[in-house]
């Protein structure tokens, strides 16, 4: 596997930035329009870092991925800019695989690929709006981990239509890659 230090700083920013870019786009497919923007936004981005931080501990066999994720959550200087940035999320996510394509193993794409999937299916479940099933955020944040760990239960994950149409669009756009 290869090291993140063969792009350049701009780029290296920029393959960071996709993570979270992802978590957030991910969290806006299911706005709903009555939520308290202020206070959902806040609790959405908790559950994110937390997202991030489990896929950088979880992907220590690939200190490339292992990176990127933990850097992603690590530059909160850069969040609200890349929150604004996130409507470009499925080209960028595309421009960072074939930038990986060119520079890397075939494995760094595949995993490059599979940890943005996996990113985007924790934050759809994580983020089910209007969800009653679980009493408070901390709770949320624990299942979304739990999730995380336990990968038969992404086969049963309650997602709306508009987060599952947001995957499927993630996904068909990353097997162009």
């Amino acid at each position: 596997m290869s090291d993140i230090g063969v792009f350049v700083p701009e780029e290296q920013e920029f393959l960071i930035s996709i993570f979270y870019k992802v978590g957030v786009w991910m969290s806006y497919a299911d706005d709903d329009e009555g939520d308290d923007e202020g206070a959902s936004d806040a609790e959405e981005e908790k559950v994110l870092i937390q997202v991030l931080n489990t896929l950088s501990k979880k992907n220590k066999k690939s200190p490339f991925i292992a990176h990127l994720t933990a850097e992603a959550a690590r530059h909160t200087t850069s969040h609200k800019r890349w929150a604004h940035e996130s409507d470009t999320t499925i080209a960028d996510a595309v421009k960072g695989g074939k930038m990986i394509k060119a520079q890397m193993s075939p494995e760094d794409l595949a995993l490059y690929k599979s940890a943005l999937k996996e990113t985007a299916q924790a934050v759809a479940t994580a983020f089910r709006e209007g969800d009653q099933g679980e009493k408070n955020w901390g709770e949320k944040i624990q299942n979304t981990l739990f999730k995380l760990t336990n990968k038969s239960l992404h086969t049963e994950q309650s997602i709306s239509p508009a987060e599952d149409n947001a995957l499927t669009e993630l996904f068909e756009a990353l097997k162009s890659i």
